[in-house]
């Protein structure tokens, strides 16, 4: 409620209103709480229904998905103690710990050390989300870059989950905005130089709209790119390709199946032939 980030994906396009209150005053962190407590209602019937235990239909519980710590809108003292609220909520509600409950790391990774840490808190994991898209600077990166980036990042995933189980639970293989409506809704693309407002173009998106334009080239750059993060992800508890189809294949950097289809992504997840090099996992950082 209020949308946590603004973007059209959360429920609206705008301004990010989830930490203040609704039209009627309702703060919509209580709003929040109270529509977990009914999804969690919902679940329990739905696994007693069908006699099996919770944890068996249910992988996980986010209490809320991207609150970026970036954002003025966000105050991270407010997230903390809505997120500590929250568990004891979800947990009473689901009556059992065999759920995981996940906490997102508002895109940084290494301030979630010293939280939710203890015997009151069980079965916490991090939940990660990795792009290589969304900043201009590692927009101009060449493709060599990419790769070594996506490696290195094995380092960061192993910290975080010595702490707590870490998953990435959103990545993909787009190192250029040139999927459809990516940025929003009707939004236009850095790369092209029409978003967030006409600034100069990086380049052209038409090699890259459809997996039909993409070279040879390309497509490998794509198998190596992919296979490298899927091993950086393993470091922790493991990952979630975003996303695992799109309609028509109309977003071929986000569609898994299109990319098993074409052969730029391996026809069976976690296989490495173009992975990264023997890495030495580092004990202090």
């Amino acid at each position: 409620p209020g949308s946590q980030y603004g973007f059209d994906n959360s429920g609206h396009w705008g301004a990010t209103n989830w930490q203040r209150p609704d039209a009627t005053g309702l703060p919509n962190i209580r709003r929040t709480l109270s529509v977990w407590v009914g999804i969690c209602d919902l679940l329990k019937a739905a696994a007693g229904g069908a006699g099996v235990p919770l944890h068996a239909v249910l992988a996980g519980v986010e209490l809320v998905n991207e609150a970026p710590c970036f954002n003025p809108a966000i105050d991270r003292d407010v997230l903390r103690a809505f997120l500590v609220e929250g568990y004891f909520t979800v947990r009473g509600a689901l009556g059992s710990e065999h759920v995981p409950v996940y906490v997102h790391d508002c895109f940084y990774p290494h301030a979630w050390e010293d939280f939710m840490r203890g015997d009151a808190f069980q079965n916490v994991r991090l939940d990660r989300h990795e792009y290589q898209v969304f900043e201009d600077v590692k927009m101009r990166w060449p493709p060599a870059k990419h790769l070594l980036f996506a490696c290195e990042q094995a380092f960061s995933v192993q910290r975080t989950h010595r702490v707590r189980p870490t998953v990435v639970g959103e990545w993909s293989l787009a190192t250029m905005d040139c999927d459809p409506w990516l940025n929003g809704y009707g939004q236009g693309s850095r790369w092209e130089g029409t978003f967030p407002q006409p600034r100069e173009a990086l380049g052209s998106c038409d090699p890259y709209r459809s997996a039909d334009a993409f070279s040879e080239d390309y497509m490998q750059f794509l198998r190596e790119y992919g296979e490298k993060q899927m091993q950086a992800w393993d470091a922790g508890l493991g990952w979630v390709f975003w996303n695992f189809k799109t309609e028509n294949g109309t977003a071929p950097h986000f569609d898994y199946l299109l990319g098993v289809e074409r052969g730029y992504l391996p026809a069976v997840a976690g296989t490495y032939t173009n992975g990264c090099p023997p890495l030495v996992y580092r004990e202090q950082f």
